[in-house]
């Protein structure tokens, strides 16, 4: 046993004592975009269409910070040369969008960048902006706008840095007044379609939310106090006054209506998007609860829920994005890191009726709005062959047209290619999915989705595991 060990430690010594031979790296550029073109590309995302859905507003980078513009909807996709800018400023737009009744057009706006996002009101073409939130050390977070375009809501952390409070204010003139205050991040996200209610998000953590139905009825006016008696004529008794009414005290503050909290539950839940159906009787939801996937539930709007909800849209993709116009529902499910949008019929919201799928291309749509008509809604849809570009989407056909057409800065878009999705099973109660680009592909145009990763099975109360 001596002997060899005493040969393996002389042959290691002398292996040591050799110069270690130096290492040549060669490196050979791939033929592809440049750096500088990568940097120059345009981009076109958040879209909202006019009432009518002629025109769509939506947000570009190509005046180098992300600024409004709008297009008149035709037959080919409009070319960046001929947008129409809606604002011309020198700080970051981060949203836009038309009121349901055309009158204006609402955009968020910071300051140097600080996040202290604003809400301005302009026209639809862009003139005579306001600020309705001129409170520039305050961030203000863009809720949802009354069907009738009379109301905005809006969430801020007006009282207290790490509380979001809700408000609601009318968009022409008038005074924003508190619906909704309490501890925690709040965020007002659909009013009922007459105006009279709203849904609020209390997030208390990425994984935890809950939905809060806020009534937005006028508290009644206080009662007035007696008049006075007239004054006697001199050398006369003054008359009796007259009794005074029962009832509260004229300066006696009436009290709000309480938040329905319409989701009570124990543990990590997810309830995200809510929406009012078309009658307002119930609310649209994506949920987890009891589940290992994001899917649609039904909720009644006026009573709240005990145990798990009933879920009428299941898969085993998460749904990310939810939209209602009428009876047409829009949803968008993350299908191994694409989007797949879907479309239903949800006159009878319990039992929504897949329509024809829209054949958009392979991609990541990360924002949906319908027209006011209900005849089209618009996405983002951002591609690894493509910067990110508006699409329309006509209802009910799904069919599908190219909206803008963003500078690409010389691209050579068909050396351009689709990356390739593989997923294995793994041995820790998991499904593992990449992508990558075939040999001889140039660099995607844009990010494309998640190169590799692995979704584990996540136990939920009572729970069970999925070794899908």
């Amino acid at each position: 046993m001596r002997r060899p060990l005493a040969l393996c430690l002389v042959a290691l010594a002398a292996c040591a004592a050799r110069p270690a031979r130096p290492t040549t790296v060669r490196w050979q550029p791939r033929s592809g975009p440049t750096l500088d073109q990568l940097l120059n590309v345009h981009r076109a995302w958040s879209p909202s269409p006019s009432p009518d859905g002629r025109t769509v507003a939506f947000l570009s980078d190509s005046a180098g910070l992300p600024q409004p513009y709008a297009v008149t909807v035709g037959d080919a996709p409009v070319a960046e040369t001929a947008w129409r800018r809606l604002v011309t400023a020198t700080e970051r737009v981060q949203f836009v969008s038309y009121a349901p009744d055309g009158r204006f057009l609402f955009l968020g706006r910071d300051t140097g960048g600080d996040e202290n996002t604003q809400i301005f009101r302009s026209l639809p073409d862009g003139a005579s902006m306001v600020s309705l939130t001129p409170e520039p050390r305050v961030k203000t977070l863009f809720g949802a706008l009354s069907d009738d375009g009379r109301q905005v809501a809006y969430a801020a952390n007006s009282r207290a840095a790490g509380d979001f409070d809700v408000y609601v204010r009318p968009t022409d003139e008038g005074a924003a007044r508190r619906v909704f205050e309490a501890s925690g991040h709040h965020e007002a996200i659909s009013f009922s379609p007459d105006g009279q209610r709203l849904l609020v998000t209390h997030d208390r953590s990425n994984f935890d939310q809950d939905v809060f139905v806020v009534s937005l009825a006028a508290a009644p006016a206080p009662v007035a106090a007696p008049a006075a008696p007239p004054a006697a004529p001199a050398g006369r008794r003054a008359p009796r006054a007259p009794a005074a009414p029962v009832a509260a005290p004229a300066a006696a503050p009436v009290a709000a209506p309480v938040p329905l909290l319409l989701t009570a539950h124990e543990g990590d839940v997810r309830y995200q998007h809510p929406i009012f159906t078309g009658d307002g009787r119930r609310v649209f939801v994506l949920s987890d609860h009891g589940r290992e996937a994001m899917n649609l539930a039904l909720l009644s709007a006026d009573t709240p829920l005990v145990g798990a909800p009933t879920y009428v849209v299941t898969d085993e993709h998460d749904i990310e994005l939810v939209e209602l116009s009428g009876s047409t529902l829009a949803l968008v499910f993350n299908v191994d890191g694409y989007s797949q949008l879907r479309l239903y019929d949800a006159a009878d919201p319990e039992h929504p009726r897949e329509l024809a799928r829209p054949a958009l291309p392979p991609g990541v749509i990360s924002h949906i709005a319908f027209a006011h008509d209900g005849s089209a809604f618009v996405v983002d849809l951002s591609r690894a062959t493509s910067p990110d570009e508006v699409y329309r989407v006509a209802t009910p056909s799904g069919a599908v047209s190219a909206v803008t057409a963003s500078d690409h800065a010389g691209l050579d878009r068909p050396t351009l290619v689709e990356p390739t999705s593989s997923t294995s099973a793994a041995s820790t109660a998991s499904t593992c999915r990449s992508s990558s680009t075939p040999r001889g592909g140039s660099a995607p145009a844009s990010a494309p989705p998640p190169s590799s990763g692995c979704t584990a099975a996540r136990s939920r109360s009572s729970t069970r595991t999925s070794t899908r």
